[in-house]
């Protein structure tokens, strides 16, 4: 795993030179790229989900469990060090062999997805139409036997 860690190794240098690039192109640089992430912060994610991954086949082949927790443990680790979101870590210990054995921390509400509902619940209310109207298809040939004329 010394690829990793020579990236991780490498990060400063790279993203003192980003900034440096940055400076000099002033506000209009930055706002260039504003979702860019650093280059320590990538190779961080990398190697976490390197060692995810061999947590996985450690725990297919049947290693112990002290093995490949102590490699998901580090991934998580790595994955926080780099920033990534508390949702994205819990979605891939869901997703990991041996979630069922894992004490997955639970969810936090989100308020904005709790008004959103009622809303989205008129809006589908809105557009079922009402049980005597029959809808019209625009734009679509009817289905009527026209009679022909004599």
């Amino acid at each position: 795993m010394s690829w990793a860690d020579k990236a991780v190794g490498l990060a400063p240098k790279h993203d003192e030179a980003q900034a440096a690039r940055v400076a000099e192109g002033g506000a209009a640089a930055a706002a260039a790229n504003p979702g860019e992430f650093s280059f320590k912060a990538q190779a961080l994610v990398l190697k976490g989900n390197f060692m995810y991954e061999w947590s996985q086949m450690l725990a297919a082949v049947g290693r112990p469990e002290a093995e490949w927790r102590a490699e998901l443990e580090a991934a998580q680790a790595l994955f926080r060090e780099a920033g990534c979101p508390e949702k994205d870590i819990r979605n891939a210990l869901r997703n990991h062999l041996k979630a069922p054995e894992l004490n997955i921390p639970a969810e936090e509400e989100e308020p904005a997805k709790e008004e959103a509902k009622p809303a989205a619940a008129a809006a589908a209310a809105k557009e079922e139409p009402a049980a005597e109207e029959k809808p019209k298809a625009k734009g679509l040939p009817s289905l009527e036997v026209k009679k022909a004329k004599k």
